[in-house]
Formats: structure tokens, C-alpha cells, sequence
């Protein structure tokens, strides 16, 4: 990734406004997947992006709810975790 991505990204995440939830997933992906941003820069982003409130499962892939429940494991988000369990009845 060139110089001018990784500052574009490195800026959204700082910015934190709220974007789609399958956005959001992706550049949470992404950023985990550089490993150069601040993870509490992308912890941050995900817990001001991804909520219970702004996921409507019903509405989203079966690929980006398992992404977002990963996620709410990794960063601590036990209430989001539940809410999916409970959605898919794990």
C-alpha cells in the first residue's frame, strides 16, 4: 500500500464518522490487516462504527456478520458477540 493509502486510511479511522457497515467492517479488516495503524485507533472505529444499534443482521451477508462478530470478540464487544449469537442462534 503507497504512502498516500495509508494516510488516507490512518485519517478515517482518526476521524471516526460513521460510514456503512460494510464499510466499516472492511477498512477495520484492512487496517488488522496492515498491522501499521494504532489498534486503539482501530478499536476506536470499530466500537464508534460497528454497534448494536447500527447492525441490522437481518440486512447484511452471512460473510460480514461473521466478520463483525470476530471483531466484537477481539475488541471486547460482548454485548454486540451475544446480540449475534442470539441472532443466528449459536
Amino acid at each position: 500500500m503507497d504512502a498516500f493509502s495509508k494516510n488516507y486510511l490512518l485519517d478515517i479511522l482518526q476521524t471516526q464518522e460513521l460510514v456503512p457497515i460494510n464499510l466499516a467492517v472492511e477498512l477495520v479488516k484492512l487496517a488488522q490487516e496492515q498491522k501499521i495503524y494504532p489498534q486503539t485507533a482501530v478499536e476506536s472505529y470499530f466500537h464508534k462504527n460497528i454497534t448494536v444499534e447500527r447492525c441490522h443482521l437481518r440486512l447484511l451477508p452471512l460473510d460480514t456478520i461473521i466478520d463483525i462478530r470476530r471483531f466484537a470478540q477481539v475488541f471486547g464487544d460482548e454485548r454486540l458477540a451475544q446480540h449475534i449469537d442470539i441472532t443466528l442462534r449459536l
